[in-house]
């Protein structure tokens, strides 16, 4: 821990320099943050302390979370949202940095609390897993998904698309499955469809009618929706640019009605690929794939 990113400051800092006084009082605030644990912080409040000891306790800042260096990624600063560890407790969160002022929904099952830095807000949530790390880890493991889970992701995917403009998309970077099982879509815009470049294999999820540009609808998600339903089930993008082909090539695959190899799974899956991979005029649409999600989910 020689460095740790500031993402209020956009500096990398000395770890060394956030060595605060080792007052009898801060010794105290660091036992009480220990016992406490990042997790429970909001609940700080209800400790029979001291006015100012109480208030003191609930102060976080910047010097209490470790950001690595290493770990950071292009898609952290566009999403401005940073794999950090609290140093009080040594639990692996997420600060997520906004504009003062800025509010975030406080139903998300993974939020904690929010603390002030200089004219930005800090919002800590609990670390949660994006799909594609989770693809990764069962890839690297040669295991398959869990159907519920898969059929769970469908359905998230399905509800929230069917509020958005269809040229709005998603990819396995922004759906989230949280330490209660909850699984929910990142739709700040930044990030939509922000492919990271270090992957071997860069997924294409855009449908015929949107390389063409003509005037894509809700059923052009559909088609996302279908390409991330096969990458779960087949551990690799429905279509994808790899060394030996260019993205030219898979512009033409798609657009010339391709589909992509067949997968030996469930019945129901692979009906779904096959609905959403259609040409528009046949394809499935936003509902349909709801109503078959929630019954595959049952």
């Amino acid at each position: 821990m020689d460095q740790s990113f500031n993402p209020v400051t956009g500096q990398f800092e000395p770890q060394h320099l956030k060595v605060r006084l080792q007052s009898l009082q801060k010794i105290c605030l660091q036992a009480i943050g220990r016992a406490v644990t990042i997790l429970r912080y909001p609940h700080v409040k209800c400790l029979p302390l001291p006015p100012k000891l109480l208030e003191a306790v609930q102060s976080l800042e910047m010097a209490d979370f470790y950001i690595d260096p290493e770990h950071l990624r292009s898609s952290h600063h566009l999403s401005h949202s940073y794999p950090a560890t609290c140093t009080l407790d040594n639990q692996p969160v997420t600060l997520k940095v906004t504009t003062r002022g800025t509010t975030l929904p406080e139903s998300d099952p993974s939020y904690i609390t929010t603390f002030n830095s200089s004219d930005k807000n800090v919002h800590v949530f609990r670390r949660k897993t994006s799909l594609r790390e989770i693809i990764n880890k069962h890839k690297r493991e040669g295991a398959k998904l869990e159907p519920e889970f898969v059929w769970s992701v469908v359905s998230a995917m399905a509800g929230v698309l069917q509020n958005c403009h269809p040229s709005l998309g998603i990819n396995p970077d922004n759906i989230y499955s949280h330490h209660n099982g909850i699984v929910t879509i990142d739709m700040d815009p930044p990030t939509n469809n922000k492919i990271p470049q270090d992957l071997e294999e860069t997924p294409v999820y855009d449908s015929p009618e949107v390389l063409l540009q003509q005037d894509p609808d809700s059923r052009a998600l559909s088609w996302v929706i279908g390409c991330i339903l096969y990458e779960m089930l087949a551990m690799k993008p429905a279509y994808y640019v790899r060394s030996d082909t260019s993205l030219l090539e898979v512009m033409q695959n798609i657009i010339q009605g391709e589909q992509p190899p067949p997968l030996g799974c469930g019945g129901k899956f692979n009906k779904l690929i096959t609905y959403c991979l259609s040409q528009r005029e046949s394809r499935i649409s936003l509902e349909g794939i709801t109503k078959i999600a929630n019954k595959g989910c049952e």
